[in-house]
């Protein structure tokens, strides 16, 4: 219900005019209802700002390690979790020395991962996703891993530098900023092997004939 409070100027030296005010009297639910509402709103306020400020957080932290290593607004990235370090410190190791890489970083899916890395001297910066059904980037396979890399490509573009992105099972045997152009918006590696390969034709590899459960195996390499 609603209650209308009329102040009618009754007073020495106030207006004649009557003043009629509208409030509204919530019955004891109603209030509750509202209540309730109104936490849920200041909640997700306070979710939306904690998001923001850690969103701000990681941007300063990218731009800290990206300022650091580029050169010629050139970085070399690997994307990893704490499921894959050996192979990343092999990976590291071969990209610091074989190739002499400087301008190279590691963006750290979790932070056991970044723990690794920092008494190594490896510039990185953590980056925590969530795959699309949920898993955290923590435990992430690679496939559901490689998947994040899109966003993380993004996020690298928007501070302004280019970026070559590599998988951790990639050997590199000198700066491979050296053999790059750079006349390409998008450039990509293909895993073909031969000529044909590397533009997505399907191969049979022959197998032993006397081998009834395997018989003829296909491999379909795709840019």
């Amino acid at each position: 219900g609603v209650a209308t409070v009329t102040n009618q100027g009754s007073k020495s030296g106030e207006c004649n005019a009557g003043i009629s005010l509208t409030v509204p009297i919530l019955q004891p639910g109603q209030q509750a209802a509202e209540h309730a509402a109104s936490k849920r709103a200041e909640a997700a306020e306070a979710r939306a700002a904690a998001a923001e400020s850690a969103l701000t957080t990681e941007k300063a932290a990218l731009c800290d390690v990206v300022r650091r290593v580029a050169k010629r607004r050139q970085v070399l990235v690997t994307v990893s979790n704490s499921r894959i370090l050996p192979m990343l410190g092999q990976f590291v190791d071969i990209v610091t020395t074989r190739a002499n890489c400087t301008n190279f970083l590691v963006v750290a899916l979790d932070h056991a991962t970044a723990a690794f890395l920092a008494p190594r001297g490896v510039p990185h910066y953590v980056k925590q996703l969530t795959s699309k059904d949920g898993q955290d980037s923590s435990k992430t396979d690679n496939h559901k891993s490689s998947a994040f890399k899109f966003l993380i490509l993004a996020e690298l573009l928007s501070v302004g530098v280019s970026v070559l992105l590599s998988d951790v099972d990639v050997v590199f045997f000198q700066d491979p900023f050296l053999a790059l152009y750079g006349d390409a918006d998008v450039e990509n590696m293909s895993d073909g092997w031969d000529d044909a390969s590397v533009d997505g034709h399907t191969h049979e590899l022959p197998v032993a004939a006397d081998d009834a459960q395997i018989g003829r195996a296909s491999c379909r390499e795709r840019v």
